[in-house]
């Protein structure tokens, strides 16, 4: 065969393969042994027709559509070898044209990485405090769970209950009418300006007043259009919220010896959470630098395909919130945006993924961070504990060996990471060696390494994923 090879882009080589007739000669060979047993020769039993009669029957052109499946990946990975290419991904490939055979093969390269200067990157950071303010906006919170509704003999307020007979009209059609229907007042529900309106009404009073839908609505019908309605109060309650006082902390969750022992529980569940939320933000915000130091060149198509599988998985996340799964054309609906737009919108997301991924790989690399046998058995265990009574499932689920890699690579992520974390708080205790910062990574070695790019303080992106499913 006739290879001629072409750069097209950056990390991305085209080759156009013409095959010699008697290169095609074997895959049509082949592809005369498969029809052969599919096709009713008369005169001959299954499977025994010449080739010249089924040829005459069906057609060169069929055998050579038959021979197309192995065909062209076959001759693809011989062009590859013999080109000397390690792809870095599964190359596109499309018949040009059946006489001669001519194949056309555009090869993603194994993208090019460079870590850079790592070791130096500082991120500023500063451990989270719970101010007083904080403390004070949760008490406030945990008094609204505590309080309770008592009808009130006044005009209502603004944080109101009002119970009504409520009827809305919208050209001269009643859209909704409820008797004892319950409001509390405030500015936008049902639609904005509402709770205003109802605001001083008493208890019997009677009220008509016209307000417009928004013109986002979500009912298309009624968005922009004005809606008149007649209410009728019945009953106005307010909220009476306790006291802050101890006996107040004594009926909070499990109950509290004093209003101080409740102060201090709640500072130490907002210290928990703001320090769980600022390892995320943290975490982000060094692998944002990570990239800005390191450099990625990637293939177009490793792109493409990863903006295809982003897409992807926002169709079927939103498949299984309505109970159904929707097509690419349904979500551009939804979002009322062209495919080029959503790709587009997409593209920034899925390069900072993979450049996160890939430089995390080579960061691994070059520090000889790695996991032990006994390290996946380990997570494994504590996956499985975390399942409860479905941990048998779980402990069968990773006895493969593909699954039990995907943990392997999602500890050697996450603990690239936090040694990524502990240089940029200049907590490293050993400076790393930078010989060899520039190297080809292949696709396999990130495949889990996204997860902890994307949002590095996950502890396993797929391995959480299988274990949902076996639980």
């Amino acid at each position: 065969m006739k290879i001629t090879r072409e750069e097209e882009a950056v990390r991305q080589t085209v080759l156009n393969i013409e095959m010699e007739e008697a290169d095609v000669e074997v895959y049509l060979q082949r592809a005369y042994q498969r029809v052969v047993q599919k096709v009713k020769v008369p005169g001959f039993r299954p499977g025994k027709a010449p080739r010249r009669v089924v040829e005459r029957m069906v057609g060169r052109e069929s055998l050579l559509n038959e021979a197309l499946d192995f065909m062209v990946p076959e001759i693809t990975a011989k062009a590859l070898e013999q080109e000397d290419i390690e792809a870095g991904a599964q190359p596109d490939v499309e018949l040009v044209e059946t006489e001669p055979v001519t194949i056309k093969a555009t090869v993603p390269l194994t993208p090019l990485v460079e870590a850079g200067d790592y070791a130096s990157m500082r991120v500023p950071w500063e451990p989270p405090v719970v101010t007083d303010e904080q403390i004070a906006e949760a008490l406030e919170e945990a008094r609204r769970k505590e309080a309770v509704w008592e009808p009130v003999e006044r005009a209502a307020e603004m944080g109101d209950d009002v119970t009504m007979s409520f009827k809305g009209v919208v050209d001269g059609e009643t859209i909704v009418e409820q008797e004892d229907a319950a409001f509390i007042l405030d500015a936008e529900a049902p639609i904005e300006g509402f709770g205003a309106a109802l605001t001083g009404v008493t208890a019997g009073e009677t009220r008509e007043f016209e307000l417009p839908f928004p013109e986002d609505y979500f009912n298309e019908t009624l968005a922009g259009k004005p809606c008149t309605f007649t209410i009728t109060a019945k009953e106005i309650k307010a909220q009476v919220v306790p006291e802050l006082d101890d006996e107040f902390a004594k009926g909070v969750d499990d109950g509290y010896d004093s209003l101080d022992a409740l102060k201090d529980h709640l500072r130490q569940q907002l210290q928990d959470e703001m320090e769980h939320e600022d390892e995320h933000k943290y975490e982000d915000a060094v692998m944002t630098e990570l990239v800005n130091v390191g450099s990625v060149e990637l293939p177009p198509i490793m792109i493409e395909r990863a903006i295809d599988s982003h897409l992807q998985e926002i169709q079927e996340t939103i498949g299984r919130r309505i109970g159904r799964s929707i097509s690419l054309d349904e979500y551009m609906d939804i979002m009322k945006k062209s495919e080029d737009d959503l790709r587009e919108e997409t593209r920034v997301t899925v390069e900072e993924q993979l450049r996160r991924s890939y430089l995390l790989t080579q960061v691994a690399e070059n520090e000889g961070i790695d996991a032990t046998d006994e390290d996946v058995e380990t997570e494994i265990e504590e996956m499985a504990t975390r399942a409860g009574e479905q941990g048998e499932q779980v402990r069968e689920l990773f006895m493969s060996q593909e699954n039990r890699d995907s943990v392997a690579r999602s500890i050697r992520s996450r603990r690239t990471v936090q040694r990524l974390v502990d240089i940029a708080k200049s907590e490293a205790t050993e400076q790393p060696s930078n010989e060899a910062e520039t190297s080809e990574v292949t696709v396999e070695e990130t495949t889990d390494s996204t997860e902890a790019s994307g949002d590095s303080s996950e502890e396993s992106g797929q391995t959480e994923e299988s274990t949902e499913q076996a639980t």
